[in-house]
């Protein structure tokens, strides 16, 4: 005989059931909960198939390859991170910029691709166009490290006609201390291309995070900086009309992120003076990301350098020693860092361009992906 008791405790457990029902439907207590909305997740999701970075790679990355490319009269070889939709890989094929290699009967496009994340690496390998090499692990540790099974590779490959460090990271964070993998991976890249006979282009990626970066490498670059503005009057001539000052401490000051932008810049064309690479171009291009945390909304800005160099030999009479002595053109590549046309504002550019090239570089991104 079924009492009052257990039929409320049978009531009870029913009123449970269903407020549970209504909790998963409402996605209570899952990550679903507090999921941002779809649009959030959409625009996190393109974070890097924005139109700003397809702006870099339309009007910076693509015309610099090919200028190369028409210097060199061949196809190129690229070292790079492609990403998963490949977008800078799809451009420069789509332009036939790319030596094309059969492997076994395949086709293969000359490029030697990196990725960290094990699932995009997963896609990569199969995805289309077929790469020549897609290497799992970091590119910086493999520039670094030549006896790894992946710095092998590297080397195997080279030299190359670009090389994309595309990395949206610090060049220096405090964990690193005052060895950077970034800087030292930089620096790598001129033993590597060694061997390399023509024009070719270098493109590094970094955050301009001054509070994120390791004081003592900013202070180091600061003090190489200020040597330079010393030791030639072009680029001390050349600062004071970019900047109306004349010290590398008080272009940090006034312009935090552009400097350290500038700075890490000159350390990377006299890395190329050491291995006797003239700098022939250069351009700083620069736009906001933001992003949301549980403190509100965040920013960081992004510096994208672009270099081109080319071989300059040391002058016979020139005594061979330890270190690269000293040319007059050093001062001259150094001077390029203050040009009119060496900065770009990409966030001021993008918003003046036409709506038809507008529609159009979005309609490439949407047809890459």
């Amino acid at each position: 005989m079924t009492t009052k008791k257990d039929l409320g405790e049978f009531l009870d457990v029913l009123d449970k059931e269903d407020a549970q029902e209504r909790e998963i439907e409402a996605h209570g207590g899952s990550f679903f909960e507090t999921a941002p909305d779809d649009e959030t997740i959409v625009a996190r999701a393109r974070e890097f198939d924005d139109l700003h970075k397809h702006w870099v790679r339309r009007e910076l990355w693509l015309k610099t390859v090919k200028r190369i490319r028409k210097a060199k009269g061949a196809g190129l070889r690229l070292l790079t991170l492609p990403g998963q939709h490949l977008f800078e890989i799809k451009l420069y094929a789509k332009e036939e910029l790319l030596e094309r290699l059969n492997d076994d009967g395949e086709e293969r496009l000359a490029v030697i691709g990196f990725e960290t994340d094990p699932t995009v690496f997963g896609l990569l390998a199969t995805a289309g166009p077929r790469l020549l090499e897609v290497l799992r692990g970091d590119v910086l540790a493999a520039l670094t490290e030549p006896k790894s099974s992946n710095g092998k590779v590297i080397r195997t490959h080279a030299p190359y006609d670009v090389i994309n460090l595309d990395l949206t990271t610090n060049i220096a964070t405090r964990n690193d201390g005052p060895y950077s993998p970034f800087l030292q991976g930089v620096r790598e890249c001129f033993h590597i291309q060694g061997a390399q006979t023509g024009s070719w282009a270098l493109m590094v990626t970094f955050r301009a995070g001054m509070m994120e970066t390791e004081p003592t490498v900013i202070r180091k670059l600061e003090e190489f900086f200020q040597k330079n503005l010393d030791e030639h009057l072009k680029v001390r001539e050349a600062c004071l009309d970019r900047y109306q000052v004349e010290t590398a401490k008080e272009v940090l000051a006034k312009h935090p992120e552009e400097g350290l932008g500038q700075i890490t810049g000159k350390w990377v064309i006299e890395q190329g003076h050491a291995f006797e690479w003239e700098c022939t171009f250069f351009r700083h291009a620069a736009y906001e990301r933001a992003y949301t945390t549980a403190t509100g909304q965040q920013r960081y800005s992004l510096r994208k350098l672009v270099f081109e160099f080319s071989r300059r030999l040391t002058g016979r009479r020139q005594l061979v020693l330890g270190t690269i002595p000293a040319q007059s053109w050093h001062g001259e590549d150094l001077t390029r860092l203050f040009a009119a046309t060496a900065l770009l504002d990409v966030d001021e550019a993008v918003a003046k361009i036409k709506p038809e090239y507008k529609r159009r570089i979005e309609d490439e991104i949407e047809a890459m992906r």
